[in-house]
C-alpha cells in the first residue's frame, strides 16, 4: 500500500518501527545531488535549498522506484507531492492513503520543523504556506474525481507510526490489489534510461551562457559539479544552472551568446570567467 504523508509526520521512522515498510524519499531523486548523499538519504539541512537544481526526470524516476518497491513492501511512504500522487493514481490506478495534520496543527509543525534542522527556505514553504498546501492535500480526491485516494487526518502529538492500526485495516479493506505489471516497469525504466543522456546544463550569467553537454544525469562527477555550481552561482546572487535537452538548447545556439564547453573543468572556468568580467552584479 502507498502512503503519502506531509512534512513533519514522521515517515522515516514509521519505516523502522513497521515491518516490511519502505520510505521512498523525494529529495536525492527531485535535486540533482552529490553521490555523497545517496539515493535513500535526505539532509534536513538542505530541503527546500535555493540553490538546489531540479532533477528533469524527477516525477518519472520517483514513480518508477514506487511501483517496484510496491512489490517488495507492504507499506510504501512517500510525501504529499501532488505530481506524483496524480501519476500513481491516473496512470497506474494505485491507491494512495494520504495523511496529513489537522490545520490547527501549523505552530506544532513548525516546531517539528526547527527541531530537526529544516532551513528558513524550507519553513517557507511548508509553514507560510500551511493553509494553501494542507487545504489542497486534503481536496485532491473530489478535484480528481477519483475514489483512489482515501485521506487520514493527524490530531495532535500524532505521528505516523501511530497510525499502523488505522492504515493495516485499510489495506485489509482494499484487499489484493495486483501490482503494476512488470512489463509496464520494465517500459518505463528503459525509457528513463534512453533519455538520461540527452541533456546539457545551461549556466544563464546574463550577458553571456555556458552549455555543457551531460554524459549523463547518473554521471556522479556531472552531478557534483551541478551542485557545486547551483551553490556558488546563488552566492553570488546568479541563476542557477538549469538543465534541458541538448537539441532544444543547440536550436537556439547563438555563438555571440552562448559558449559551448566540452569538459567539467571548462565549464568552472568559463564561469569564473564571465562572472569576473561582470562587475555589476
Amino acid at each position: 500500500m502507498i502512503i503519502a504523508a506531509y512534512a513533519g509526520v514522521g515517515k522515516s521512522e514509521f519505516a523502522k518501527k513497521v515491518s516490511n515498510s519502505k520510505d521512498i524519499v523525494s529529495m536525492p531523486r527531485r535535486w540533482i545531488l552529490p553521490a555523497k548523499h545517496g539515493i535513500d538519504e535526505e539532509s534536513e539541512s538542505l530541503k527546500a535549498a535555493d540553490y538546489l537544481v531540479s532533477n528533469p526526470l524527477y516525477t518519472s524516476q520517483y514513480v518508477l522506484d514506487i511501483l517496484k518497491a510496491e512489490k517488495e513492501y507492504d507499506f510504501v511512504i512517500i510525501p504529499t507531492a501532488k505530481d506524483i500522487i496524480y501519476s500513481l493514481v491516473k496512470n497506474y490506478g494505485r491507491n494512495v492513503v494520504v495523511c496529513y495534520p489537522d490545520e490547527s496543527l501549523k505552530e506544532e509543525y513548525k516546531n517539528r520543523y526547527l527541531a530537526r534542522g529544516n532551513s528558513d527556505a524550507f519553513l517557507e514553504v511548508f509553514y507560510d504556506n500551511w493553509d494553501g498546501i494542507i487545504g489542497s492535500i486534503k481536496r485532491m480526491g473530489a478535484a480528481w474525481n477519483s475514489d483512489k485516494i482515501v485521506n487520514l487526518v493527524m490530531e495532535a502529538g500524532q505521528y505516523l507510526s501511530d497510525l499502523e492500526p488505522q492504515l493495516r485495516q485499510l489495506k485489509s479493506q482494499f484487499g489484493t490489489v495486483e501490482p503494476v505489471a512488470d512489463e509496464k516497469i520494465k517500459n518505463l525504466e528503459e525509457a528513463i534510461r534512453e533519455i538520461k543522456t540527452e541533456f546539457c546544463v545551461f549556466v544563464d550569467l546574463y550577458v553571456q551562457a555556458v552549455i555543457y553537454p551531460l554524459k549523463s544525469l547518473d554521471d556522479d562527477d556531472d552531478r557534483q559539479m551541478i551542485f557545486e555550481l547551483g551553490r556558488n552561482l546563488y552566492e553570488k546572487r546568479y541563476p542557477r544552472p538549469r538543465l534541458g535537452f541538448k537539441k532544444d538548447i543547440l536550436e537556439l545556439y547563438d555563438p555571440e551568446v552562448f559558449q559551448i564547453v566540452e569538459t567539467r573543468e571548462e565549464v568552472i572556468e568559463k564561469v569564473k570567467e564571465i562572472i569576473s568580467c561582470n562587475h555589476y552584479i
